[in-house]
């Protein structure tokens, strides 16, 4: 005997896969975005700063990048490149979490959040 799906289970699944779908293309895009279009820390703390879903997008976009690198084995140049886009956002994002978020952070509490 088969099991028995629901028909709002396989809706739920196949929109779950679209969601993962639309998340990998839109990471795969900002990853361009901040490799070539805008490649300085300051356009990507401009970015990230005025962007609705960045808090949303930012662990699939790391997960993504080191997804990438993995992929990249063949190209030791671009695995590093990728690398070094994902260690040097990361402190970005933390910087503008901490200067955005309104709250009143200690100089140690930025110095160890920068140095993560």
């Amino acid at each position: 005997m088969q099991p028995c799906v629901s028909v709002s289970e396989g809706s739920s699944a196949e929109a779950e896969v679209l969601e993962e779908s639309r998340i990998r293309r839109v990471c795969d895009k900002l990853i361009g975005v901040f490799m070539v279009d805008k490649p300085t820390p300051t356009h990507w703390r401009r970015l990230l700063a005025f962007s609705r879903e960045w808090s949303n997008l930012r662990p699939h976009f790391f997960a993504r990048c080191l997804e990438r690198a993995d992929a990249a084995e063949e190209d030791p140049a671009m695995k590093e490149k990728l690398l070094r886009l994902a260690r040097k956002l990361k402190q970005v994002s933390f910087i503008s979490i901490l200067l955005f978020s309104g709250q009143n952070w200690s100089f140690t509490s930025i110095i160890i959040c920068v140095c993560l």
